[in-house]
């Protein structure tokens, strides 16, 4: 707080939202605004009722990004139109990490570390990988766990990424384009949905880990320090990986099993993501 911003861990159907929920709606329109997600904007502004930013949705009430209602994890917001400006500017050139863990179809070959894809995103609409007007998009991955589900076979990757860019829906856009859409995601892999609702709530997709550059705002020296917040996931998701007769994709292979097993008990390093090593599942 003391440097303009906080970070926030959003859980599941909450949405990183603009503001939009302020403006009055119908009366008749209001049992369909309950069931919509609950606005990040209004939880905030309780907690910190003398930022105008918070309220200003022509700056985004402060967010940093976005992370969609299903996904969970770390936000950044800005108090302050200051630090709202600072951070952009850091997140624009590529000064803030953003890195996340997802659960997606099939077993993500390891030789795939980067997707660099244009995306073309419209407001009300599903984003898709359009080299022609598309805007430039690069993530990162690192798959970290090959997996089975015992029950049926089917294969599934437990897989580290950061971004580059931020996209709309850009990681979920980029893994179906790769042909390993992320598990429960009902847009971008909708084929998968009905059996993935069987034993996954939700989009298996958390933001883990956040880094960025200490803020030089009026008054204070310029530092190169960095901070860093890490969340591990979210109980639901670590049930997901417990109890839903995911294992190792073959009897000994025990890079696999020691990452599901730290993942499901919350017991996963959490490091910046150049730290992940590369590895085999031969």
């Amino acid at each position: 707080v003391e440097q303009g911003f906080v970070v926030v861990h959003k859980p599941t159907n909450w949405e990183v939202d603009a503001g939009s929920h302020n403006n009055a709606g119908s009366e008749a329109s209001s049992a369909s605004r309950r069931s919509r997600p609950l606005p990040l904007s209004s939880f905030l502004q309780d907690l910190f009722p003398e930022s105008s930013i918070l309220h200003d949705a022509a700056a985004g009430c402060g967010f940093l990004g976005r992370l969609d209602a299903q996904s969970s994890g770390l936000v950044l917001c800005a108090l302050s139109y200051e630090a709202h400006l600072l951070l952009q500017l850091r997140q624009d050139t590529h000064a803030v990490s953003r890195e996340y863990v997802v659960l997606c179809h099939g077993h993500v070959p390891t030789e795939l570390k980067e997707v660099n894809a244009p995306i073309r995103a419209e407001p009300g609409m599903s984003s898709r990988v359009d080299t022609a007007t598309g805007m430039p998009a690069v993530t990162w991955l690192r798959p970290i766990a090959w997996l089975v589900r015992a029950d049926t076979a089917e294969k599934y990757s437990l897989v580290v990424l950061s971004i580059l860019t931020g996209r709309k829906h850009q990681i979920r856009t980029h893994l179906a384009h790769v042909g390993h859409p992320v598990v429960c995601d009902g847009r971008y892999g909708p084929q998968k949905l009905e059996a993935d609702l069987r034993w996954c709530p939700r989009n298996f997709l958390h933001r883990f880990r956040l880094e960025w550059p200490e803020l030089p705002l009026a008054g204070t020296e310029v530092s190169k320090s960095r901070h860093q917040v890490r969340e591990h996931l979210p109980d639901d998701l670590r049930q997901v990986l417990r109890a839903s007769g995911l294992r190792p994709w073959r009897a000994g292979c025990a890079i696999s099993a020691e990452a599901l097993d730290a993942w499901a008990e919350g017991a996963a390093p959490l490091a910046n993501f150049d730290a992940w090593a590369e590895v085999s599942f031969d």
